[in-house]
């Protein structure tokens, strides 16, 4: 049996201070059957369930019955499991090894004193008459069961917590027991700071971050992260005028306003690192870039030969572009400066991370396409997705930390996230029609991004959690291309 002092440095993660901005995943969850809890996850029993990656060899499966929270783990090993609940203002930590124990811990301004001692409990570990008799009482005592690690198939874990309403927020880690210091955590992005020693009197703990498991059909309750209007400008190239223009709209849907006003085509803005102007490509007859206040005057030209995909750089002075064989760069003022990209096969899209020091781009060298990054100042490039699908039309994070991107790898196009180290991929929507080019917007706080949901492609916004889908755009045409004015 793993010390507690282990379990709850495991369990008690140090988050820091809590912000309405920093909300952790929403999951709906299918419904399913009830489980009994024997320590082995039978075939047939979890295939209804939910499954979530902890690691390449660790997975979560999560369903609900009326009343009841399920949760199975299925490792290669034994370990410990601890799962925090969110319920009546409390955190509960439930703790699984070879026993049971239940540690309580209540707000106290910016962190959670411990209000009830760890107790432990149910240490049965067969399925006799009394054992079984032992975990129902349990049950209804504590709300909550699980399977301990030596019953049942080692390796394999279940846990039932009782809940009448509709939504738990919560955070479930995972120690191996051959490692107990490589902590498995979900969700993903919830830090791995922990608290060392024996049990502590205080935990500095931020739920906020933590998942909002729902049941699938229900809304999120009112303290979800919907709340609040967007702010900010989207611009975006329209076929509404008959052509293809360049327009901008107010994150919340209002204060339509038409750019260009050519008889051409003007597509992909992006803006300049200080909001006052919008480069975008143009066909004059073959395409190249331009920039143009975004009242709709002082147009100038950037490039004269076949350009397009502009994407301004964090220090406002050149913007990169694509040849379509390579990724170069010019002055903000036209003079052509070099290739950043010497040579790629169908690259397109180049994107600078907020402090320049990098940029994504996706290129079919590989033969599909995938995603790419240049250390700008070494030179050095990075394949950063390797699948047999489509990744591409790539966007960073405010913090510079991931990137989001379409990807047909389950099917049809799909906006997923990943880190710059090509880890924690996640899936952000799941829908049959076609979702893609993501933006992020300067807060953070939302994406931005094109489907086809209605029936023609029209901009969305959604929280980078997938969370909170709400519609910019409403027209018979096509809107496409939208980029965040970074002010």
């Amino acid at each position: 049996m793993l010390r507690w002092a282990a379990v709850l440095a495991a369990a008690a993660v140090t988050l820091g201070s809590a912000s309405p901005n920093q909300l952790g995943p929403v999951l709906h969850i299918p419904e399913g059957s009830t489980v009994t809890l024997d320590g082995s996850l039978r075939q047939g029993e979890w295939d209804d369930a939910l499954p979530v990656n902890l690691s390449d060899t660790v997975t979560l499966y999560l369903k609900h019955a009326p009343g009841s929270l399920f949760l199975g783990i299925r490792a290669p090993e034994r370990g410990v499991g601890n799962l925090l609940v969110v319920r009546d203002g409390e955190v509960r930590v439930l703790h699984s090894s070879a026993a049971l124990g239940t540690a309580v811990y209540e707000a106290t301004g910016d962190a959670w004193r411990l209000k009830s001692d760890f107790i432990w409990r149910c240490r049965a570990r067969d399925v006799s008459s009394g054992a079984v008799a032992e975990r129902s009482l349990f049950l209804e005592t504590e709300g909550w069961l699980a399977t301990n690690s030596y019953l049942g198939t080692p390796g394999e874990m279940e846990y039932e917590v009782r809940f009448p309403g509709t939504s738990l927020q919560v955070l479930f880690v995972y120690l191996p027991v051959s490692d107990p210091e490589s902590v498995l955590s979900w969700p993903a992005s919830v830090s791995q700071d922990v608290i060392p020693g024996p049990i502590p009197s205080v935990a500095h703990l931020n739920p906020a971050q933590w998942a909002l498991v729902t049941w699938e059909g229900e809304e999120v309750s009112a303290a979800s992260p919907c709340e609040g209007a967007p702010t900010g400008t989207i611009a975006f190239s329209s076929s509404r005028s008959g052509g293809s223009d360049v327009y901008t709209i107010s994150a919340d849907g209002t204060g339509l306003r038409q750019v260009t006003a050519s008889a051409v085509q003007d597509l992909e803005p992006c803006w300049s690192p200080d909001g006052v102007r919008l480069a975008y490509q143009s066909r004059r007859p073959a395409w190249a870039i331009y920039t143009i206040s975004p009242d709709g005057s002082d147009e100038k030209a950037v490039t004269s030969r076949l350009s397009w995909s502009p994407s301004w750089s964090p220090d406002g002075l050149t913007i990169a572009y694509s040849t379509g064989s390579s990724i170069k760069r010019a002055s903000a003022s036209g003079e052509e400066l070099e290739d950043l990209v010497h040579s790629c096969n169908d690259c397109g899209r180049p994107a600078w991370s907020p402090d320049g020091a990098w940029l994504a781009f996706h290129s079919s060298t590989g033969g599909n396409q995938d995603l790419y990054v240049l250390d700008v100042r070494a030179g050095t490039l990075r394949q950063l997705t390797k699948e047999a699908s489509r990744d591409f039309l790539a966007t960073w994070s405010p913090d510079g930390t991931h990137l989001a991107f379409a990807s047909d790898r389950d099917g049809n196009l799909e906006i997923y996230t990943v880190r710059l180290d090509g880890s924690e991929l996640a899936r952000l929507t799941r829908h049959p029609a076609d979702d893609l080019l993501p933006a992020w917007s300067p807060s953070g706080e939302w994406i931005a991004f094109v489907s086809e949901r209605d029936g023609n492609r029209e901009i969305y916004i959604m929280r980078p959690d997938g969370t909170c889908v709400r519609r910019v755009t409403d027209d018979p045409s096509d809107d496409m291309y939208p980029t965040w004015n970074p002010l």
